[in-house]
């Protein structure tokens, strides 16, 4: 009896009350155990892998949408504790005028779908090196990252620390100051105070 081929390795499930036997590709399996390993998973053995759930998250954020093109995988609707919402944050701000105390205020929040968290809750989760916050409904999603890195760099050259979120209460005369925040929020709202004020302040600078 001759040596048991090296190159030809077999594996078997069942389906019903059918058993298979199917020809293992060797070298697609060692590609794939590498892809998992740099996802952060790790081997119990060579059919259990886990992972912690913070790389638990990031995988199913980050990894997961990639991997389903390329594997045909089960078991996502049954998961209970990790529910991800794979969709595009959308930066929603408002700038308002309190005319009793002249001041502006800016009000910030990132909507997912039909869920909208504070600029706060977005910023205290990035500020600790998390890539995803949690929604009230459980679910966990992304944190919009490029986004946060330019209005951080921002905050920092208008002497802020960048380590907190924009402020939310503005003076009148800080107005060329909420301007420059507000560029980097796309499609934020202004009322006509504040408009008017930011104009009459570019007509000053310009005349200068």
């Amino acid at each position: 009896m001759g040596e048991p081929n090296p190159d030809l390795q077999t594996g078997s499930y069942k389906d019903g009350e059918k058993s298979y036997l199917v020809r293992r590709a060797q070298d697609e399996e060692a590609q794939l155990f590498a892809e998992l390993r740099d996802m952060g998973f790790q081997p119990r053995n060579n059919s259990i892998w886990f992972m912690e759930q913070e790389a638990a998250i990031t995988f199913l954020l980050d990894h997961y949408p990639q991997l389903v093109e390329a594997y045909r995988i089960y078991g996502e609707k049954n998961l209970t504790r990790y529910k991800v919402r794979l969709t595009t944050p959308q930066i929603v701000a408002e700038v308002e005028t309190d005319e009793d105390n002249k001041w502006f205020n800016l009000d910030i929040n990132v909507e997912y779908d039909d869920q909208r968290v504070p600029i706060d809750k977005i910023w205290e989760a990035w500020s600790q090196g998390k890539r995803y916050v949690q929604l009230k409904d459980g679910s966990y999603t992304s944190l919009p990252e490029s986004w946060l890195k330019k209005l951080s760099h921002k905050l920092k050259a208008l002497g802020y620390d960048p380590e907190q979120p924009p402020r939310q209460q503005f003076e009148q005369y800080e107005t060329p100051v909420l301007d420059k925040i507000i560029e980097d929020l796309p499609d934020a709202k202004t009322d006509e105070h504040f408009v008017k004020l930011r104009e009459k302040i570019h007509n000053l600078m310009k005349s200068k």
